[in-house]
This record gives structure tokens, C-alpha cells and sequence, in this order.
């Protein structure tokens, strides 16, 4: 009978835990610790077995030291606190902003000084490809309802693109030479 093997990710986590738990300690630290992890918190907090498994086997690799097993027990709390906060931001999105969030995987939502921000990263090593994709994304980001606020532009990326990419109207009025950096990172207010 094949059985399904265990599944733990404590061992990805457990080193930098430890590590933030060897630094000054201040109050916040532990939700500090846990913003390290806000892309793969999922791990940790999942409802799944491996969930589960994780977080059990982090507390068990720290029940050496009571001070650092609480830690690593209040880290594992902030990371279940910023997912919640992550749902009910997703609750005020409209269908379609949530939607066009949810199909890039370099789209989230983000809080700063109390503001709900739609960021998307775009890949600034290859600009014919990704130039048409960030217009496209933009328009559909309008039509779902959202809006431009910031554009993060990385200067000197040295890319040029091929010329034909400008040619289409979608990009005039914009030098080619700053084309490659035009559109890097877009934050979308809420």
C-alpha cells in the first residue's frame, strides 16, 4: 500500500527564523520576521496537512530554548495575522480587480501607511516581450476598474528595443531610448 509522504516546509523557514531570533529583539520583531516570508507564508499557514506539519515541526526544532519556541510560535501568529489581513483586502476588491490580480503571479496586494496598493512587477530583461504585455495589462487594469498611480522606472537598464515595438501607436510619444524603463513596476491605488 503506497502511503502519501509527509510533507513539511519547516526546514525552508527555520534557518532565517532563527537567525532574526539572534538579532537585537525588539517589540514587532516577529512580525517583522514574519514580512520575510509573505510569498511563501502559504506554507505555514495552509489548512493542508503540510500546514500543519510545518508549523508543528518549526515549534518542535525550537523547543530547545522556551524564549525562541515563543518566538517562533509569535512568528508563526503574524504570519496567520497578515494572510486574514490579505483575505479581507481581497473581500473589498471589486470581481475584476480581484481577477486581475489573481492571473499574474507577480500581482499582489500590499498595505502602506494604511493605503490597500495593488503592486505588479514586470521583468525588465527582455522589453520586446514585455512591453506589449505591461500596455495590455494597464489597459486591462482601466477596464476592470483600477487606476495608475505610480510608475517605478529603473534607469540605464542598457536594453534597446527593436524599433518595430514602437512603430504601433500604443507607445508614442515616448523616446525609444526610454522605452526599456517606461514601465517597470506599476502600483494601482485601490
Amino acid at each position: 500500500m503506497d502511503l502519501i509522504p509527509r510533507i513539511s516546509y519547516a526546514k525552508d523557514f527555520f534557518d532565517q527564523i532563527k537567525s532574526r531570533f539572534e538579532l537585537d529583539r525588539y517589540n514587532g520583531d516577529a512580525m517583522d520576521c514574519a514580512d520575510m516570508f509573505r510569498n511563501d507564508e502559504w506554507k505555514v499557514v495552509d489548512d493542508a496537512d503540510y500546514g500543519e506539519n510545518t508549523r508543528t515541526d518549526l515549534i518542535a526544532m525550537a523547543c530547545h530554548n522556551p524564549e525562541f519556541q515563543r518566538f517562533v510560535e509569535a512568528v508563526i501568529e503574524s504570519m496567520e495575522y497578515n494572510k486574514k489581513s490579505e483575505d479581507k483586502i481581497s473581500m473589498k476588491l471589486s470581481k475584476e480587480l480581484q481577477q486581475w490580480v489573481d492571473i499574474d503571479d507577480a500581482c499582489h496586494i500590499e498595505t502602506i501607511k494604511g493605503r490597500h496598493i495593488i503592486v505588479s512587477y514586470h521583468d525588465t530583461s527582455n522589453p520586446e516581450l514585455e512591453l506589449p504585455f505591461i500596455i495590455n495589462r494597464i489597459k486591462s487594469l482601466y477596464a476592470a476598474g483600477g487606476a495608475v498611480e505610480t510608475i517605478h522606472v529603473i534607469p540605464e537598464t542598457g536594453l534597446k528595443l527593436d524599433r518595430s515595438i514602437t512603430d504601433h501607436g500604443d507607445c508614442q510619444g515616448i523616446p525609444d531610448d526610454k522605452l526599456a524603463t517606461k514601465c517597470n513596476t506599476t502600483n494601482s491605488t485601490l
